[in-house]
């Protein structure tokens, strides 16, 4: 192939300069009819090697305006075409090759660092200079909200207080801000740093949602609390509790008033030791089990277990599971004591109304999380009492002990879940449990 080709263009050459040479002796020694047959012998060679020159030129010229608009699916001949032209065909499918071959490898490696990105739980994005969304991970959508995020404007839709945060944030600044949704309110940290890339200015926007992170810390501080609490309340309840035993145990001996109080410490000793015993139950999650199962079947079986309650506060309940295969990855026996302990509250909440109904809806959201909404139709609950629901201890009812949402909470923590009240009116009361 290479000698076809530098045969037919030294053959030009050649061919060329003879034609020069005849029509320069032509004109010295004034031959003018082999000057007529050199003169057009010399227009025809110039215009071949012109034309040769031109056609690869339009060679080069197509394949990169096909590789500038993104083409790679040309092919130049290499077996059909003349000798001559072979080896720069070959040349520019090679140049190609080379050239699909690095996209294909940049394309890998985004799909590379695409799939880390993902796989953080921390939302990250970047934005250029005029607040175009650059690039943007799942868990930044999930925490903003928004499946389809591409500019900053989109957050006015949201607070318009988070739009101006992240427009004014600058590289090596950390800032907070917060916003309220149908999940209640959010709390965001935001971590920013600058990086010019071909010329262009971005912003990487490291977000990381707080929410989490201060109920975990107030959760571990109130374990500590009771872990203490309740290792000196025993120390000190037991050994009254065991000596007023054996005093009342003495026949004979103890008589009257010594014995009605004896009775008396002998009673709240005891009382004071189950009152302790309940609250030992936050420290005493076991560690779960998670296994698959279908939702719908665990819903009907927990509303079974839930009747004496409903039949009490005259109460009904409905289920909807979309789709009826939904599946959640978790302890069922844990989670069934949430569940167990929401449907509780809410047959509780529509006490005394004459058509009290609590319905269970289980679906799957946008973010790919299995959500079960617990809804009653009762007085809804006070934004005073609201705020302190999930506080160990903190009850309003009679004889309540203030540890099941605590320790619902907890459990759904273990489970890197998470629970909260969803919304309160009068009329409609909904806490969620979200299954990441």
């Amino acid at each position: 192939m290479f000698k076809g080709s530098t045969y037919r263009l030294a053959r030009l050459l050649l061919l060329l300069t003879a034609a020069i040479v005849g029509t320069t002796l032509s004109v010295v020694y004034r031959q003018w009819m082999l000057l007529l047959v050199a003169v057009p012998a010399l227009i025809f060679l110039f215009s071949a090697l012109f034309r040769l020159h031109f056609q690869n030129i339009r060679k080069m010229t197509f394949m990169f305006n096909s590789i500038e608009n993104g083409d790679y699916s040309f092919k130049f001949t290499e077996y059909d075409a003349p000798v001559s032209d072979n080896l720069l065909n070959l040349t520019l499918n090679r140049i190609k090759d080379l050239l699909v071959k690095a996209k294909n490898e940049v394309i890998d490696k985004e799909r590379y660092y695409e799939l880390i990105l993902n796989s953080v739980h921390t939302g990250v994005i970047v934005l250029n200079e005029t607040g175009n969304v650059y690039q943007i991970n799942n868990e930044a959508r999930r925490l903003i909200g928004l499946p389809r995020f591409t500019h900053i404007n989109q957050l006015a839709t949201i607070d318009r207080s988070l739009r101006e945060l992240f427009f004014a944030i600058r590289g090596g600044e950390r800032k907070q801000a917060s916003y309220s949704n149908e999940r209640g309110t959010v709390y965001l940290a935001v971590n920013a740093s600058e990086i010019t890339i071909r010329g262009k200015r971005l912003r990487i926007l490291a977000v990381n949602d707080i929410n989490n992170e201060l109920d975990e810390r107030e959760t571990e501080s109130w374990i500590r609390l009771i872990r203490v609490l309740t290792h000196e309340i025993m120390n000190s309840i037991t050994p009254i509790t065991s000596l007023s035993d054996t005093l009342l145990g003495m026949e004979n001996k103890v008589e009257g008033e010594v014995r009605e109080g004896l009775e008396a410490i002998n009673s709240t000793g005891r009382s004071l030791i189950r009152f302790v015993e309940a609250y030992r139950k936050v420290t005493r999650i076991p560690t779960p089990r998670p296994t698959s199962f279908y939702v719908k079947p665990f819903l009907e079986r927990m509303a079974k277990l839930a009747e004496p309650y409903m039949q009490k506060e005259n109460a009904s309940v409905r289920l909807r599971v979309t789709p009826s295969d939904l599946l959640v990855y978790a302890d069922e026996d844990l989670i069934g004591q949430v569940v167990l302990n929401l449907l509780k509250n809410a047959a509780h909440a529509v006490a005394g109304k004459p058509d009290g109904e609590i319905v269970v809806t289980a679906y799957c959201t946008e973010a790919e999380q299995v959500a079960v909404d617990v809804t009653d139709n009762g007085c809804g609950i006070p934004a005073d009492v609201a705020a302190n629901i999930f506080v160990p201890f903190f009850t309003t009812k009679p004889n309540g002990s203030g540890i099941g949402l605590s320790v619902s909470r907890q459990i759904m923590r273990m489970h890197n879940g998470s629970i909260m009240l969803k919304h309160s009116l009068a009329g409609k009361t909904t806490f969620m449990l979200l299954f990441n």
